[in-house]
């Protein structure tokens, strides 16, 4: 897990300078970028199921959890693991590491910072197909596993699907993350990153069209209006969305389960769970709020500095 260094944030109100701050934020931002090789991970689809369920549960987020909102976030965070890739020039011979400020192949390279918010934004799309598929009472583990079955059947018959549907209350069955990469590997074999952006776009799509035909009422929780061949090609589209983050983080050299559980860290330090029970304002207007109180502590701070060094002249003069 990644140590970072504590600060005063005293020293900010003082100096009263935005850009002292931004640069400061961008240091830790660079050190972040260096964590340590022991950063937690996770090694099951279960794993992060657990992980997401317990994290809602302790924000009283359940309420927001529906299976039309979590699409809608999917659907953005998709977004904006194509917007990593926007701008770029050709990536088909694979992604190029680079140093900030490093001109050589710039259109292609990517900086050891914009490599970390990759892996966050795969991250992002893992923990909403983890949510919708588990108030959809789907099993993403047995769906990936499905998928990786079909693709792997002995004497070229196809291994017996296992049902993707689970009972309330229950986990889902094993499917370990480094197979998700393996197959990823084995499967995606084109080097640009993009491509497997503009196929999770695709896929994305796909879902949306299962939702987009009928009304929200029908997609609530647990879509009883929903029938086998539903869930079916549901869990189909979740498994193929899965592959293909997996394929995304291996051109970047990045361990899903990693940058999922580095995630979750992050997130819990940006929705302290006593702070935004209940609530489902994004976490900028908490820090929003939290830095008008710092900002009216350092005031106080100064005027009080302001009026300790007036009554020390004060006091000279007399």
């Amino acid at each position: 897990m990644c140590v970072v260094p504590t600060y005063n944030a005293n020293y900010f109100d003082l100096l009263n300078s935005r850009k002292i701050q931004a640069l400061f934020i961008l240091i830790l931002n660079v050190y972040e970028c260096q964590e340590s090789e022991q950063t937690d991970t996770m090694n099951e689809l279960e794993d992060v199921r657990k992980a997401a369920e317990n994290f809602v549960r302790e924000r009283d987020w359940e309420k927001f959890h529906s299976p039309c909102n979590i699409l809608l976030a999917l659907c953005g965070e998709v977004g904006e693991i194509a917007e990593c890739f926007q701008w770029k020039g050709n990536l088909d011979n694979g992604v190029v590491a680079c140093e900030p400020g490093d001109s050589k192949n710039a259109q292609a390279a990517f900086t050891p910072a914009e490599v970390v918010h990759v892996g966050e934004e795969v991250a992002d799309v893992m923990i909403y197909l983890t949510r919708l598929s588990d108030v959809m009472r789907l099993d993403l583990a047995a769906a990936v596993s499905n998928l990786i079955r079909a693709t792997h059947g002995k004497n070229g018959q196809r291994e017996p699907a296992v049902s993707v549907h689970m009972e309330e209350g229950c986990g889902w069955s094993s499917c370990i993350i480094a197979d998700l990469h393996a197959h990823a590997a084995e499967q995606c074999v084109h080097r640009s990153p993009r491509r497997y952006s503009f196929k999770l776009m695709t896929a994305a799509g796909k879902l949306t069209s299962l939702f987009a035909s009928r009304p929200e009422g029908e997609c609530s929780v647990p879509c009883q209006q929903w029938v086998d061949r539903d869930f079916t090609a549901a869990a189909e589209v979740i498994a193929e969305v899965a592959v293909l983050c997996a394929a995304t983080a291996n051109a970047f050299a990045l361990d899903v389960g990693q940058v999922i559980a580095r995630k979750f860290e992050r997130n819990a330090a940006k929705y302290p769970a006593q702070t935004v029970r209940g609530s489902s304002a994004k976490y900028t207007a908490y820090a929003a709020a939290k830095a008008t109180g710092e900002e009216s502590g350092g005031a106080v701070a100064l005027a009080l500095l302001a009026g300790a060094a007036l009554g020390f002249l004060l006091a000279r003069r007399g």
